[in-house]
């Protein structure tokens, strides 16, 4: 039987260490950004937009995700948040950026069927 104490330790474990699955999900967000920089690569982007997108991702890992897709697209220096220790996500995020290459890959879906 677990007792409350057990449980509580669990609990604040689990808030202190990143899950596997999401170091997993960080390092594949690391991966796609460094290969596809400067690419402009519709699919790259378009992937990075969905991790930025879901709210079930970590808040570091899409703060990742944002900025790897600036990344990729060859944003210019001016969209790029000037200060990434009082970066915040909700406030920073050029969701109209991350609307195009969303919308770009459903209309690419569009064009193959």
């Amino acid at each position: 039987m677990i007792t409350q104490i057990q449980l509580q330790l669990v609990k604040e474990t689990l808030q202190v260490r990143p899950r596997p699955a999401d170091e997993a999900v960080l390092h594949a967000v690391q991966c796609v950004g460094n290969f596809y920089c400067r690419t402009n690569d519709r699919m790259a982007a378009y992937l990075l937009s969905e991790v930025i997108r879901d709210s079930l991702i970590p808040e570091h890992i899409r703060s990742t995700a944002y900025i790897l897709l600036l990344e990729v697209v060859s944003c210019p220096l001016e969209l790029f948040p000037k200060d990434f220790s009082i970066f915040d996500f909700h406030r920073d995020v050029r969701w109209d950026i991350i609307d195009q290459y969303r919308a770009d890959e459903a209309e690419q879906r569009l064009e193959l069927t």
